[in-house]
């Protein structure tokens, strides 16, 4: 999702002690039409690169700190609090990259993504041609099939610690285009897969149990991309695999905005004797109160709240974690679009969720979103 133009507007970038003056330039490869960027490319922003990590040991609290300079000569920041360094704690991060090659030139944007076990990118940007290497990781790629110019697609990078406990689906008619040094990681799946997520399971040895992960990228409403029937895909697909459909997480960039919707159903005494409605109930006694900074809605967002509904899925946005009583904003400083959603079963794994401060070397507007795991007790 991108900013509205805002051509010679100063404004903050979402970065911790900046302000950065942007301007707006048509971009030929998103699903939108314009972008608001910075005036100095992260390329040229790289060369006065300047990192320092600091890992406290006590809080078990990761701070990357990236340092650049605009064309004002400001500075920037950014800093992500997480539970992770803990090998007892799956770490998951996923963000909106719009163009992940660009990215990849900042050490400090691999230094971050080099904290997860698993990383799902979208707006990757790449094709069937294009490959990624990142030492420590396989890359899982879903690009966009169909395109004038590189655009969409979703990357997943699993960590060479838990990689071979991951299968990743897809469709048979496809496996064609998987390399070879890949192709045993996959199970090919017969029918269609919805083109807007990209699927894998974790083995029980991780989580306790087989967990369906689904990295996520919905176009935005109005984008010629759009798909109005993803999430009947979605629900199509959960019936074709063979997992525990009660421990699914969804991550990434839903281009949907549920203020304050609520996803949880408390069944009435009549509804139960009745056996009426087709959605999964779920007692809201169970769970925190969901807030969100975010006050409006969409047409995805109610599709997507519907959807958690139909098949029993809590958002983990604004609700536990480090964002629990906050529901921090996610993009552009101005909505909430990626999340974080899982099945009712796997909620009480979760150990931490935090959307992490914006940085424009990671992405264009958005923020990163890590989701934290408890990992099973016997896995090394």
């Amino acid at each position: 999702m991108s900013p509205q133009s805002q051509s010679g507007v100063e404004r903050d970038s979402g970065c911790a002690l900046s302000t950065l003056r942007h301007k707006t330039v048509s971009c030929m490869s998103c699903d939108e039409s314009e972008h608001v960027v910075d005036s100095v490319s992260p390329v040229i922003c790289n060369a006065s690169l300047a990192h320092n990590s600091i890992l406290s040991d006590q809080n078990v609290e990761i701070v990357s700190h990236v340092a650049a300079h605009g064309e004002n000569g400001s500075e920037f920041s950014i800093s992500c609090s997480k539970t992770c360094g803990n090998e007892n704690v799956l770490s998951c991060v996923a963000l909106n990259v719009c163009g992940v090659r660009s990215k990849l030139l900042s050490p400090d944007f691999v230094e971050f993504i080099s904290m997860h076990d698993i990383v799902c990118l979208s707006e990757t940007m790449l094709d069937d041609t294009d490959t990624i290497e990142i030492p420590g990781y396989v890359t899982f790629y879903k690009n966009r099939s169909k395109y004038k110019k590189k655009s969409g697609g979703i990357l997943v990078l699993a960590s060479d610690t838990i990689v071979d406990h991951i299968t990743i689906f897809e469709e048979k008619s496809k496996l064609n285009k998987i390399s070879e040094e890949n192709k045993r990681y996959y199970s090919g799946v017969d029918g269609r897969l919805c083109d807007n997520v990209l699927f894998f399971k974790l083995d029980r040895q991780i989580l306790g149990h087989d967990t369906l992960f689904c990295s996520v990228y919905i176009p935005p409403e109005g984008s010629k991309y759009e798909n109005k029937e993803v999430f009947v895909e979605l629900e199509e697909a959960l019936v074709n695999f063979g997992v525990d459909e009660d421990y699914i997480c969804f991550l990434g960039d839903f281009n949907a905005r549920t203020g304050s919707l609520s996803e949880l159903i408390v069944q009435s005494d009549e509804d139960e004797e009745s056996g009426a409605g087709d959605v999964v109930v779920l007692d809201s006694l169970v769970f925190d109160d969901r807030v969100s900074q975010d006050k409006h809605t969409n047409t995805i967002g109610h599709r997507l709240v519907d959807f958690c509904k139909v098949v029993g899925l809590v958002i983990v946005n604004g609700r536990t974690g480090d964002d629990a009583t906050v529901g921090k904003l996610t993009c552009r400083n101005a909505s909430v679009v990626d999340y974080a959603i899982v099945s009712c079963n796997l909620y009480p794994l979760v150990r931490n969720f935090t959307v992490c401060d914006f940085c424009d070397l990671f992405s264009d507007v958005h923020c990163p979103v890590v989701l934290a795991l408890q990992r099973e007790a016997t896995f090394s």
